[in-house]
């Protein structure tokens, strides 16, 4: 009988040309590798994703799994968790990269604070070309209602590739919700602390890589709409009271949408949702961002792109 890894890292890949060196910063991990199991989910791939996969596999022990259809990212880190065997999972988005100590520090938090089972932390960014742009290192609060206001109103940053939990839990929260297309992440970390404590590590110990094509970046207005709606209506039937903050949550994503669509050239579809941001509630980026609508659409795209919350 083969031997129960400690950690299931589950890789969901669609169409990355970044896969083997995400797989690689898993196998470079300071834990024994017979610690790791590592699960490749290949969303139905189009661009020679899959022909990677079998090169890389000769390199390394993963379990690979090719979906007939593309699902999304959530369904696909579920048919990672159905078969994963770890004692704790760990999520890694196939753009994304683990330092060598991530999962070692993860795993020592825990073992030394056995009441908290799911642990986040902070990120650094790359550009495509593997170029450093920033640490992202959140105050991310102590208390539980407090956690999960900051998840609900998604002001810490992408925690997917951060996240470390033991599989025990799954047994509570069931998986991520295949419908969500957007915050499946945020989605899944609220069910979490339905049924456990959450913490923080304040170290950079995931490498996310910024692209272009990104979800994030390229994300149509509703997709956008209608995860943030079926997300909306998830987090208020776990926790009733974040609907008294209904008004913020909506006004920050208003205006986050209204940043995407200037990203894409569509600065007067952005600036209805400016308004709609400020009418909600006022918030600083719909404000700056409204005025940047009446500026000539290579300024705005161009803007829109700077990352305004530099810390």
């Amino acid at each position: 009988m083969a031997e129960i890894p400690t950690i299931s890292v589950i890789i969901p890949v669609f169409n990355s040309s970044y896969i083997e060196e995400c797989i690689q910063s898993c196998f470079n991990q300071t834990l024994e590798s017979s610690a790791l199991e590592v699960i490749v989910i290949n969303d139905a791939s189009t661009d020679g994703t899959a022909e990677r996969l079998n090169e890389v596999g000769k390199k390394y022990a993963l379990t690979t799994v090719h979906l007939d259809s593309n699902v999304g990212p959530a369904a696909a880190r579920n048919a990672g968790l159905e078969i994963a065997r770890g004692e704790y999972i760990a999520f890694l988005d196939s753009d994304d990269m683990m330092k060598p100590e991530k999962l070692a520090r993860q795993l020592e938090f825990s073992r030394k604070n056995t009441d908290i089972e799911a642990i986040i932390s902070g990120i650094e960014e790359i550009d495509a070309a593997g170029v450093f742009m920033r640490e992202l290192v959140r105050n991310f609060p102590v208390t539980p209602e407090a956690q999960v206001e900051t998840l609900f109103l998604d002001n810490l940053h992408t925690i997917t590739s951060t996240l470390i939990f033991k599989r025990s839990l799954l047994k509570s929260t069931a998986f991520m919700d295949p419908n969500l297309l957007n915050l499946e992440d945020m989605d899944f970390a609220l069910k979490l602390l339905q049924h456990t404590k959450m913490a923080y590590l304040p170290e950079c110990l995931t490498i996310r890589r910024v692209l272009s094509s990104g979800l994030s970046q390229s994300v149509s207005e509703s997709i956008f709409i209608s995860s943030r709606q079926d997300f909306y209506s998830n987090a208020v039937r776990i926790f009733p009271y974040l609907s008294d903050i209904g008004d913020k949550y909506w006004s920050l994503n208003y205006a986050r949408l209204g940043r995407v669509l200037q990203r894409q050239n569509q600065g007067r579809r952005a600036r209805n949702f400016y308004f709609q941001s400020l009418r909600s509630r006022f918030n600083l980026i719909a404000f700056l961002g409204l005025g940047l609508t009446f500026l000539p659409a290579n300024i705005q795209k161009q803007l829109a792109a700077i990352n305004w919350r530099k810390s």
